[in-house]
């Protein structure tokens, strides 16, 4: 068997939230068999006095033959948490279905995904001063496009995704490990 993985660094910035800035992000994928690999990730921020931070892991499948040409459709499900605050957490399950296509030595993908997510505030009550919690769940759908180019060792890459609550530009550079 044939093993690699690729290990990137991004910076992405969510247009949502403005007040963040850009926000490094660091990915790490393992690949277990040419239509499978395995991932982590890692981000985090400052917001106030808080730290924020961005974990999580994702597999993604690539049904189709040996041949990149072969490979038309990747799917991809993640798991992230967003944790640090005192006031809140995050905790997101996604699933994105994408359309590769080879162009050149460039790949290109598009494709539409949906994020469930579930949110606990804590908070005080400006009347009592009591605190009490609140938990939000639902769903996001985006639409996401983007492409990937060597050059050399390294692998560029720029996503965009698009909803109707905001929307997120990730730059990335990674390299291919074999």
């Amino acid at each position: 068997m044939n093993s690699s993985g690729s290990v990137s660094a991004a910076f992405s910035d969510n247009t949502l939230m403005n007040k963040t800035g850009f926000t490094p992000f660091f990915s790490g994928l393992y690949r277990i068999s040419p239509n499978l690999w395995l991932g982590g990730l890692f981000s985090g921020f400052r917001a106030g006095e808080d730290v924020i931070i961005l974990s999580g892991y994702a597999a993604e499948v690539i049904p189709g033959g040996d041949t990149e040409n072969s490979k038309p459709w990747s799917i991809e499900v993640s798991r992230r948490n967003l944790e640090g605050a005192d006031d809140f957490s995050l905790k997101t399950v996604s699933v994105t279905l994408s359309r590769r296509i080879n162009f050149g030595k460039a790949l290109l993908l598009y494709g539409i995904g949906s994020a469930f997510f579930n949110v606990n505030v804590h908070a005080v009550s400006p009347v009592d001063g009591n605190k009490f919690k609140t938990r939000m769940e639902g769903q996001v759908n985006a639409l996401s496009g983007g492409v990937e180019y060597p050059f050399g060792e390294l692998i560029s890459g720029l996503k965009v995704s698009l909803s109707g609550q905001g929307t997120s530009i990730m730059l990335s550079l990674g390299t291919v490990i074999n």
